[in-house]
């Protein structure tokens, strides 16, 4: 059995008798999403009125409307990044057969998880934007400055270009995909049986995830169809619950990894040092 059946066959088997446990979290977890999210709308329209802003056109480039925008992001991810790492260490403590509260959602606003879950946030989203969207900047640069000579093609040869365009910008985004995977535990590492920092955390994360990102890309695209069928909105009680375990599953088993790679490093260091005298 792979690896990846295990740790799924694990997540199943944890989420017996929690299952109902599991959806009230991550239904808290989207009530606070909505709850920041009215918030935004409720400030930005008062704003608005307050500042006489008319229809969408007048005020869209408005530095006032940018300048509310950009504090409402930061707002928004001041609070609700923390929240993904509650859900991350309640999701671990279930792997690890520990029963957590459901309060541990929230349990990262009273400590200094709260500000490491930000910069791992910030950080994360920073390298894998740049590393994901300025080659795809470069590559509309491209066809912009090209649009006349591929305007002169012929139709069958600009589907095709068009069609090797799509393909390597999907290729590309695949790439970016693996690429995010070495910051992919670094929330789990924040947690309390970890204690990481928020540069530990990144680190150590990549450390961990080296040589299996795109084996961590291969697991989110087994669990698509799961996520497909939350569309239906009853299967998601079930299948939410159920990726969050496998993803923090397969996290679990990368740190032990780690571990047995380490104390087998320090295994041989001491075998050639005793060897020496």
């Amino acid at each position: 059995m792979t690896v990846q059946r295990k740790i799924k066959r694990r997540a199943r088997e944890a989420l017996r008798g929690s299952v109902r446990r599991a959806s009230l979290l991550l239904f808290l977890w989207l009530l606070a999403w909505q709850a920041v999210d009215l918030g935004d709308r409720v400030s930005f329209h008062l704003l608005g009125r307050q500042l006489g802003w008319g229809g969408a056109g007048e005020w869209v480039f408005h530095p006032a409307a940018l300048g509310a925008t950009a504090a409402a992001l930061g707002v928004r991810l001041l609070l609700l990044a923390p929240l993904q790492a509650g859900a991350v260490t309640w999701f671990d403590g279930l792997m690890a057969r520990r029963d957590r509260p459901l309060g541990t959602l929230f349990w990262p606003y009273g400590n200094r998880v709260w500000l490491r879950s930000l910069g791992v946030r910030l950080y994360a989203g920073a390298a894998t934007g740049a590393v994901a969207l300025l080659p795809l900047a470069g590559l509309g640069s491209a066809v912009w400055l090209l649009r006349h000579r591929l305007a002169a093609l012929s139709p069958e040869h600009r589907a095709l270009a068009a069609a090797l365009t799509g393909v390597a910008a999907a290729l590309w985004l695949l790439a970016a995909a693996a690429y995010a995977k070495r910051f992919s535990m670094a929330v789990l590492l924040l947690g309390p049986d970890y204690g990481c920092t928020a540069a530990e955390a990144i680190a150590l994360s990549a450390e961990c995830t080296r040589g299996y990102r795109w084996r961590l890309v291969w697991l989110d695209l087994t669990l698509l169809p799961w996520l497909a069928s939350c569309l239906l909105v009853l299967p998601a009680v079930y299948a939410l619950p159920y990726c969050a375990a496998c993803r923090v599953g397969y996290s679990r088993y990368l740190y032990r990894r780690m571990l047995r790679k380490r104390q087998r490093q320090k295994g041989r260091d001491r075998d050639g040092t005793e060897h020496r005298v």
